[in-house]
């Protein structure tokens, strides 16, 4: 059940950054069922995530990132998933 909120949780970053980084974009990025599996589409076509993650001690500062920024980029990667998982009491 834990790694089912943190894929959900990375999920829903994921279209948080998508829906940012396309707000002038005549539509949304969504998720949705064609021909019984779940797709992502981008202005209305089939997007394919080339991802990164990272790992929830990586996103601790900007100052940080701004290595891991250029590492993603040199792999052109189109997505970077960051992950913060709460401690569980």
């Amino acid at each position: 059940m834990r790694n089912y909120n943190i894929w959900k949780r990375a999920l829903y970053i994921a279209l948080a950054v998508f829906a940012t980084s396309s707000l002038m974009a005549q539509q949304l990025p969504k998720v949705e069922k064609k021909h019984g599996t779940w797709q992502m589409t981008v202005d209305g076509e089939p997007y394919l995530m080339l991802a990164g993650e990272l790992h929830n001690s990586s996103t601790g500062s900007s100052h940080y990132m701004a290595d891991i920024w250029q590492r993603m980029a040199k792999k052109n990667l189109n997505t970077v998933i960051a992950v913060q998982i709460e401690n569980e009491v």
